[in-house]
């Protein structure tokens, strides 16, 4: 999610959500992913989801777990539902320098925008 304010970007949010690894497991089971071979990241070892949030918070460790998908099987599909609030008074990607790209940065190759 993006705030401008005229061209001027004020605001930035990117997140990610989580699977319950047994859900991924069904899927990795399933073409294309079958030639991915074996999984290499559970949440267990995956950085993200075990790290602490960086907000200022009091979620230390395993912030992934709050963002876990609950999911709803529907015979050939499921389905979840996600609700985000997002404060604009945290700023914006506040663990992330301007312009360093990655999670909070602009994509590789554009110029950083203005950042608060």
């Amino acid at each position: 999610m993006r705030v401008f304010k005229g061209e001027a970007e004020t605001y930035e949010f990117t997140s990610q959500f989580f699977f319950d690894d047994a859900f991924t497991d069904e899927v990795y089971k399933l073409t294309p992913y079958t030639a991915k071979g074996d999984r290499d990241t559970l949440n267990s070892t995956d950085l993200i989801y075990r790290g602490g949030s960086s907000t200022g918070t009091a979620i230390t460790s395993n912030s992934g777990s709050h963002l876990m998908l609950a999911l709803r099987n529907k015979q050939d599909w499921v389905e979840t539902d996600a609700t985000l609030i997002c404060d604009l008074s945290l700023g914006s990607s506040p663990d992330q320098v301007p312009g360093a790209g990655g999670p909070g940065g602009p994509p590789p190759g554009t110029a950083p925008g203005p950042r608060p």
